[in-house]
Protein backbone atom coordinates (compact mmCIF):
# COMPACT_ATOMS: atom_id res chain seq x y z
CA UNK A 1 0.00 0.00 0.00
CA UNK A 2 1.25 3.33 -0.67
CA UNK A 3 1.61 6.40 1.26
CA UNK A 4 2.38 10.17 0.61
CA UNK A 5 2.52 13.84 1.66
CA UNK A 6 -0.26 15.76 1.68
CA UNK A 7 2.11 19.28 1.71
CA UNK A 8 0.34 20.34 4.96
CA UNK A 9 3.01 20.03 7.39
CA UNK A 10 3.90 15.94 7.98
CA UNK A 11 0.36 15.21 6.96
CA UNK A 12 0.38 11.47 5.10
CA UNK A 13 -2.27 10.12 3.46
CA UNK A 14 -2.54 6.58 2.01
CA UNK A 15 -3.94 3.84 -0.60
CA UNK A 16 -5.82 1.78 2.15
CA UNK A 17 -7.55 5.36 3.74
CA UNK A 18 -8.75 6.29 0.39
CA UNK A 19 -9.88 2.96 -0.47
CA UNK A 20 -12.13 2.95 2.52
CA UNK A 21 -13.36 5.93 2.26
CA UNK A 22 -14.33 5.33 -1.42
CA UNK A 23 -16.38 2.41 -0.35
CA UNK A 24 -18.04 4.50 2.76
CA UNK A 25 -19.34 7.02 -0.27
CA UNK A 26 -20.40 4.52 -2.59
CA UNK A 27 -22.24 3.12 0.56
CA UNK A 28 -23.87 6.23 1.10
CA UNK A 29 -25.05 6.37 -2.53
CA UNK A 30 -26.28 2.94 -2.77
CA UNK A 31 -28.48 3.35 0.44
CA UNK A 32 -29.76 6.61 -0.04
CA UNK A 33 -32.21 6.88 -3.68
CA UNK A 34 -32.24 10.75 -4.19
CA UNK A 35 -29.72 12.73 -5.93
CA UNK A 36 -28.31 14.65 -4.39
CA UNK A 37 -28.01 12.09 -1.86
CA UNK A 38 -27.13 14.83 0.78
CA UNK A 39 -26.37 18.59 0.43
CA UNK A 40 -23.03 19.36 0.71
CA UNK A 41 -24.28 21.06 4.88
CA UNK A 42 -25.43 17.84 5.35
CA UNK A 43 -22.08 16.36 4.29
CA UNK A 44 -20.04 18.72 6.68
CA UNK A 45 -22.42 17.87 9.23
CA UNK A 46 -21.97 14.53 9.26
CA UNK A 47 -18.11 14.48 8.98
CA UNK A 48 -18.03 16.95 11.98
CA UNK A 49 -20.76 14.44 14.08
CA UNK A 50 -18.85 11.53 13.11
CA UNK A 51 -15.26 13.50 13.87
CA UNK A 52 -16.66 14.21 17.13
CA UNK A 53 -18.67 10.67 18.51
CA UNK A 54 -15.77 8.59 19.99
CA UNK A 55 -12.49 11.24 18.64
CA UNK A 56 -10.79 9.16 20.83
CA UNK A 57 -10.65 6.05 18.93
CA UNK A 58 -10.34 7.98 15.58
CA UNK A 59 -7.74 10.76 15.94
CA UNK A 60 -4.75 11.34 17.36
CA UNK A 61 -6.04 15.08 17.87
CA UNK A 62 -9.01 14.18 19.81
CA UNK A 63 -8.20 16.93 22.60
CA UNK A 64 -8.93 19.29 19.38
CA UNK A 65 -12.35 17.72 17.99
CA UNK A 66 -14.74 20.05 20.38
CA UNK A 67 -13.02 22.99 18.73
CA UNK A 68 -12.89 22.31 14.81
CA UNK A 69 -15.29 22.77 11.60
CA UNK A 70 -15.53 20.83 8.47
CA UNK A 71 -14.92 23.33 5.97
CA UNK A 72 -15.89 23.33 2.67
CA UNK A 73 -14.07 25.64 -0.45
CA UNK A 74 -16.57 26.29 -3.25
CA UNK A 75 -16.97 27.67 -6.73
CA UNK A 76 -19.50 29.92 -5.42
CA UNK A 77 -20.10 33.74 -4.38
CA UNK A 78 -19.80 32.71 -0.80
CA UNK A 79 -16.40 30.94 -1.04
CA UNK A 80 -16.96 28.62 2.02
CA UNK A 81 -19.21 26.54 3.56
CA UNK A 82 -18.91 25.46 6.97
CA UNK A 83 -20.18 22.27 9.68
CA UNK A 84 -23.08 23.33 12.04
CA UNK A 85 -22.47 24.42 15.39
CA UNK A 86 -24.81 21.71 16.52
CA UNK A 87 -25.01 18.65 13.58
CA UNK A 88 -27.99 16.71 13.72
CA UNK A 89 -27.21 14.04 10.71
CA UNK A 90 -29.34 10.71 10.28
CA UNK A 91 -27.90 8.54 12.70
CA UNK A 92 -27.42 5.63 9.80
CA UNK A 93 -24.89 8.31 8.19
CA UNK A 94 -23.32 9.16 11.31
CA UNK A 95 -22.36 5.47 11.63
CA UNK A 96 -21.47 4.76 8.22
CA UNK A 97 -18.99 7.73 8.43
CA UNK A 98 -18.03 6.78 11.81
CA UNK A 99 -16.85 3.32 11.04
CA UNK A 100 -15.12 4.12 7.89
CA UNK A 101 -13.32 6.64 9.97
CA UNK A 102 -12.35 3.81 12.51
CA UNK A 103 -11.05 2.03 9.87
CA UNK A 104 -9.39 4.37 8.39
CA UNK A 105 -7.32 4.82 12.45
CA UNK A 106 -6.52 1.01 12.17
CA UNK A 107 -4.86 1.35 8.74
CA UNK A 108 -2.58 3.75 10.54
CA UNK A 109 -1.92 1.84 13.88
CA UNK A 110 -1.15 -0.84 11.54
CA UNK A 111 1.13 0.60 8.74
CA UNK A 112 4.32 0.86 11.17
CA UNK A 113 3.37 4.52 11.86
CA UNK A 114 1.64 3.42 15.43
CA UNK A 115 -0.81 6.25 15.26
CA UNK A 116 -3.94 7.42 14.67
CA UNK A 117 -4.53 9.65 12.12
CA UNK A 118 -4.82 13.44 12.71
CA UNK A 119 -8.05 15.32 11.85
CA UNK A 120 -6.48 17.08 9.06
CA UNK A 121 -5.41 13.56 7.69
CA UNK A 122 -9.05 12.44 7.74
CA UNK A 123 -10.24 15.34 6.06
CA UNK A 124 -7.43 14.86 3.04
CA UNK A 125 -8.30 11.80 2.59
CA UNK A 126 -12.23 13.12 2.10
CA UNK A 127 -11.05 15.48 0.29
CA UNK A 128 -8.60 13.48 -2.29
CA UNK A 129 -11.30 10.83 -2.86
CA UNK A 130 -14.20 13.67 -3.50
CA UNK A 131 -11.81 15.10 -5.90
CA UNK A 132 -10.42 12.00 -7.68
CA UNK A 133 -12.76 11.13 -9.99
CA UNK A 134 -15.19 13.55 -8.84
CA UNK A 135 -17.88 12.72 -11.46
CA UNK A 136 -18.67 9.56 -9.80
CA UNK A 137 -19.64 11.55 -6.41
CA UNK A 138 -21.87 14.62 -8.19
CA UNK A 139 -24.62 12.30 -7.02
CA UNK A 140 -23.62 13.24 -3.37
CA UNK A 141 -23.97 16.75 -2.97
CA UNK A 142 -26.05 19.60 -4.67
CA UNK A 143 -24.35 21.01 -7.79
CA UNK A 144 -21.90 22.83 -6.01
CA UNK A 145 -18.28 22.00 -6.73
CA UNK A 146 -15.81 21.76 -3.97
CA UNK A 147 -12.16 23.17 -4.10
CA UNK A 148 -11.26 21.71 -0.82
CA UNK A 149 -12.56 20.47 2.21
CA UNK A 150 -10.95 20.45 5.33
CA UNK A 151 -10.63 21.09 9.00
CA UNK A 152 -10.18 24.51 11.01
Amino acid sequence: MGWWATGNNDDIIGDGPADIMTDALIDVVSRYGRSPVLTLQELLDVLVAALRHNPESIVSDADNVTKIQVIAEVEKESGRLSSSASPAPDEDLLRLFYDAFEKIADEYQESGFNRKPRISELMATVDFVLGYRAESYKSITDDIPIKKISAE
